[in-house]
């Protein structure tokens, strides 16, 4: 079927980009993803599209077909990140496989540009030995750790644009494992002063800065681009228990059979929760989901759902949980609600 705005026939796609899209592009070794989570789709006129995207974008000057060379390994500690040219031609070229220590794995398909954002920020050197020659660092870390609270004021931090953060900040992220060059705030120009004083004040950074997000995809994103370093220092998170990636199947799905209902986002939702394991000084939770889905879904089959049990079962010792709806209307009526906020609030065991 045609997209609206979009050449009818794949032939005129390709006579546009002048060369052909391989039916192969993006499975060659299973299924992957692409910089916005969701799915490289298998029909070969869907994937042309996202081809002619990315055509549209790029100065006519640039040639697509062009063979670059950019096979790579990112490592920090167990965390491994792997980047391979596919055979294919076009934008869509490099196989990029996120494999973290904890048992993560995300596979995706990313263009030239964004596999060269990638490697750009890897090629960049974290100096954590050298000191500076300042009466500052003289100081004892303690008390130093306690000037960089005084000096970074509570913030909250959101994503302005998510298509401009998926092509920029999460890639770059992609190469950053560590996360320390992840942009947190232009604001906090304590943070820019030199690399000694941005690795001891990031943690306390990330410890004052609320992240409010849209959805678990965008978390999964932050989650990535902030590095161990965000992660394990992220004290306030808010995000709405649903998907785009999911929204986009099931819209699909919706105009083949005209039957839509609500359900658990599945797509993702397990590495959104293997994300949220390793927040470790979680503090606050706002979790948003669709009335609907609690409303109408039998408290046994919701508690049954794979990721939903991972999550209360796996996330505890947070001071405040908070569900609501996705208008912000309360939920505290449903007993699964109240299941859930007392597992994630009980003491680690």
């Amino acid at each position: 079927m045609a997209k609206r705005g979009y050449p009818s026939t794949l032939s005129k796609i390709e006579e546009i980009l002048g060369y052909p899209v391989d039916s192969r592009f993006g499975s060659e070794d299973g299924e992957r993803f692409y910089s916005n989570l969701s799915r490289v789709p298998e029909d070969t006129y869907d994937k042309a599209i996202r081809e002619l995207k990315e055509h549209n974008k790029k100065p006519s000057s640039e040639s697509s077909g062009s063979v670059l060379n950019f096979d790579a390994t990112i490592a920090n500690g167990k965390d491994t990140i792997i980047i391979k040219q596919t055979r294919q031609k076009g934008y869509y070229i490099a196989a990029v496989d996120i494999n973290y220590g904890f048992g993560l794995q995300l596979p995706l398909q990313l263009s030239k540009s964004e596999a060269y954002r990638t490697l750009s920020v890897s090629k960049l050197k974290i100096n954590e030995t050298h000191t500076i020659s300042s009466k500052f660092f003289n100081l004892p870390r303690e008390i130093r750790d306690k000037i960089y609270a005084f000096a970074i004021p509570s913030g909250e931090w959101r994503i302005a644009n998510v298509e401009t953060f998926n092509e920029t900040n999460f890639v770059t992220g992609i190469g950053d494992p560590n996360g320390f060059y992840f942009p947190l705030s232009k604001a906090l120009t304590l943070l820019t002063v030199n690399k000694q004083m941005r690795q001891e004040a990031l943690p306390i950074a990330y410890r004052k800065t609320a992240f409010r997000l849209d959805d678990m995809d965008e978390f999964i994103k932050v989650a990535i681009a902030i590095g161990t370093l965000g992660r394990e220092n992220i004290e306030s998170l808010e995000f709405a228990w649903e998907s785009r990636a999911d929204a986009k199947i099931a819209s699909e799905e919706a105009s083949d059979s005209g039957d839509y209902s609500p359900k658990l986002p599945t797509l993702h939702s397990l590495r959104c929760v293997q994300l949220l394991q390793q927040c470790k000084r979680l503090k606050s939770l706002y979790l948003y989901f669709e009335r609907d889905i609690i409303s109408d879904m039998s408290p046994e089959l919701f508690k049954a759902d794979p990721t939903i049990y991972e999550l209360c079962s796996s996330i505890r010792g947070v001071n405040t949980v908070v569900i609501r709806g996705l208008n912000f209307e309360s939920l505290e009526e449903y007993e699964v609600v109240q299941w859930l906020k007392d597992n994630m609030q009980s003491p680690v065991k």
